[in-house]
């Protein structure tokens, strides 16, 4: 399993926030985890919308392949 951080700010309509994204992924599997998504210091991964995301998890696989 390959273990990535990236910083990213979560825009909604009230708010916008900076958070680091945690996850892993096994190229030869094809598996995608999202380990943690931390705001501040606080782990804030069951507030959010998956799919969210892991469409911001893409966009940053895809930009580091």
């Amino acid at each position: 399993m390959i273990h990535r951080t990236f910083s990213t700010e979560l825009d909604s309509p009230w708010m916008t926030l900076d958070v680091d994204i945690s996850y892993s992924f096994s190229e030869v599997e094809g598996v995608v985890e999202l380990d943690t998504v931390y705001a501040y210091g606080y782990e804030i991964s069951n507030w959010l919308n998956q799919d969210y995301i892991f469409d911001l998890i893409h966009d940053d696989m895809e930009e580091n392949k």
